[in-house]
C-alpha cells in the first residue's frame, strides 16, 4: 500500500523523507519492539493480581469406628462434608477468608442413648468462619509490591532506550542510502562533464589544437568517473536493500533523483541542542531501586516475623437441614472467636548473608556504572555539539570553495582554449570543483548524524525525525 502511495504521489524534494518514515512507522520490525511494552503491561498486570480472589471447595466422605476417650465418641459414624470458602491475599493488607461448610452425620449405629437430643439418625451441621491475618513486623510482601512496580518502571526505560535506539539506526540506514544515492547522481553527473571534455578534446586533436596526450588523460579521466560509478552502485544496492527491508516497500529507481540534501541549522532542533537528561541514566537509576529493594526484602527474610490471627466461627447442629443452616447465619448463639499471635525467630543466617553481599556488590557496581556513564554522556554530547559548530563552519567554507571551485574551471577552460594553461591544470582544477561537491554532501551528512546522535543521548530522537525534512 505504501509503495502504490509512493508511485502515485508527486514527491517533492522534502517530502521522500516523511513517505519513508511513514513507511518505518508501520514496518513489522518496529510493531515487534512495540509488542513488548504490551509484553511488558502484562506482566505488570499479572504481578498487581498475583493476591487475587481464590474460591476453594471441597467433599469428604468419612466412615469412622475408631477408639476415643469418651464413650460416645467411639461409635461408628458415617460423615459426609461439603465445604466451600473464598479468600483474598494482598501485599499490604493481609489475608481475608470466608468458609462456609456443611456436615451431615449419620448416626443410625449409635445407641439411642446416645442422641438424647435428637429423635432421629441424621444430624447436620453447618459452620460459617470468618479468618483475618496480618503480618504485624515482616514487611516482605510489601517489598515484593515494591519490586513489582520498580521493575515495571525499569521495563519501560529499557524498552523506551530500545526503541529509541531503532529510530537512530533506521536514520542512520537512510542516511546511508541517501548519500550514496547523492553521490551515484554527482557521479553521473561528473560523468557527463569528462565526456564533454573528451569529445572537446577529440575534436581538438583533430583540428590540430591539442596533443593526443590530452585526449588519453581526457579519456583515463572518463574511466575513472564511470569506475567510481560502478564502485558506489554496489555499495547504493546494499544500503538502499537495507533501508528497502526496514520499511518493506520498493523505492524506484526514477525517485532517485528528487533526493537532495538541504542544510538545517541546528538552531531549528533547540530540543536536541543541550540534553537535561539522559535516559541511560534513568535506566540505571531504576536497576538501582530493584538491587535496594533485594536488600530491603533480605533484611526482612532474617527479620521476626510477628502475626495477627483473628477468627470468627458460628455453627449449628439441628436433625433440620434448613434449622441448622438459619441458626448457622446468625439466629444462633453458638460461637467461637480466637485471636492468636505467632512470633517467628529465623536461625542461620549463612545464606542470607552471602546474598546480602552479592547484592551490596552489585550496588556498587550499578553506582560505579552510573557514574562513568554520566560523564560518558556529557562528554559526548559536548563533543557533538563541538562537532557541530565546526560542521557550520566546514559547511559554510565548503559552499564558498564551490563557488571558487566553479569559477576556476570556467577561468582553466577559457585559458586551456587559449594555450595558456597545460590540460593537466584543467583536471586539478576539475578534481577540486568534484571533490568540493563531494565534500559538501558528506559534511551535511555527518551534521544531520550528529543532530540524529545528540537528539538520541537526550531522549529525543523520535522529536527529530517527526520534524526532519531532506
Amino acid at each position: 500500500m505504501i509503495f502504490i502511495i509512493l508511485l502515485i504521489l508527486p514527491l517533492n524534494a522534502h517530502a521522500i523523507f516523511q513517505k519513508v518514515y511513514k513507511g518505518y512507522q508501520s514496518s513489522d520490525r518496529l510493531q515487534a519492539i512495540l509488542v513488548e511494552e504490551k509484553i511488558y503491561e502484562a506482566d505488570y498486570k499479572l504481578g498487581s493480581e498475583k493476591y487475587n480472589w481464590s474460591l476453594n471447595a471441597g467433599y469428604q466422605n468419612k466412615n469412622s469406628f475408631l477408639q476415643s476417650l469418651f464413650s460416645f465418641q467411639s461409635q461408628k459414624s458415617l460423615t459426609q462434608t461439603t465445604n466451600v470458602g473464598l479468600e483474598k491475599s494482598s501485599y499490604k493488607f493481609g489475608t481475608f477468608s470466608l468458609n462456609h461448610q456443611v456436615t451431615q452425620y449419620d448416626l443410625s449405629e449409635w445407641s439411642g442413648g446416645s442422641l438424647s437430643t435428637y429423635n432421629t439418625d441424621e444430624v447436620y451441621e453447618y459452620r460459617n468462619s470468618l479468618n483475618y491475618t496480618y503480618e504485624i513486623l515482616n514487611r516482605s510482601n510489601e517489598v515484593d509490591w515494591d519490586l513489582v512496580q520498580a521493575q515495571y518502571v525499569t521495563d519501560k526505560v529499557s524498552h523506551s532506550l530500545k526503541l529509541q535506539a531503532d529510530f537512530l539506526d533506521f536514520f542512520q540506514a537512510y542516511s546511508q542510502a541517501k548519500l550514496n544515492i547523492i553521490l551515484d547522481g554527482l557521479y553521473k553527473e561528473f560523468e557527463k562533464r569528462a565526456q564533454r571534455r573528451v569529445n572537446q578534446v577529440a575534436r581538438r586533436v583533430r583540428d590540430g589544437l591539442s596533443r593526443k596526450l590530452e585526449l588519453d588523460q581526457a579519456r583515463i579521466s572518463l574511466l575513472n568517473q564511470q569506475e567510481t560509478i560502478l564502485t558506489n552502485k554496489n555499495d547504493l544496492r546494499q544500503k538502499v536493500a537495507l533501508i528497502e527491508e526496514i520499511i518493506g516497500i520498493k523505492i524506484p529507481e526514477s525517485e532517485y533523483q528528487k533526493l537532495v540534501w538541504t542544510y538545517k541549522k541546528k538552531d531549528k532542533f533547540p530540543s536536541v541542542l543541550r540534553p537535561r537528561k539522559f535516559p541511560e541514566l534513568k535506566r540505571l537509576e531504576a536497576l538501582n531501586k530493584i538491587t535496594d529493594l533485594n536488600l530491603v526484602k533480605v533484611d526482612e527474610q532474617i527479620n521476626s516475623s510477628l502475626s495477627l490471627n483473628l477468627s470468627y466461627t458460628i455453627n449449628a447442629f439441628n436433625s433440620s437441614r434448613d434449622e441448622a443452616l438459619t441458626d448457622a447465619m446468625g439466629a444462633g448463639n453458638r460461637d467461637e472467636k480466637v485471636v492468636a499471635l505467632n512470633y517467628t525467630l529465623p536461625l542461620g543466617f549463612d545464606k542470607t548473608r552471602s546474598l546480602k553481599e552479592k547484592l551490596l556488590f552489585q550496588r556498587n557496581k550499578n553506582e560505579l556504572e552510573k557514574k562513568n556513564l554520566k560523564g560518558d554522556l556529557e562528554v559526548n554530547s559536548n563533543i557533538l555539539l563541538e562537532n557541530l559548530n565546526r560542521l557550520d563552519k566546514a559547511i559554510s567554507l565548503n559552499g564558498k570553495k564551490i563557488k571558487a571551485a566553479n569559477h576556476s574551471i570556467k577561468e582553466h577552460q577559457k585559458l586551456y582554449l587559449r594555450g595558456q594553461v597545460s590540460f593537466e591544470e584543467l583536471l586539478r582544477a576539475e578534481e577540486t570543483y568534484i571533490n568540493a561537491r563531494i565534500s559538501r554532501v558528506n559534511l551535511l551528512s555527518l551534521y544531520d548524524l550528529s543532530l540524529a546522535q545528540l537528539a538520541f543521548i537526550g531522549g529525543n530522537i523520535k522529536k527529530y525525525l517527526d520534524n526532519y525534512t531532506d
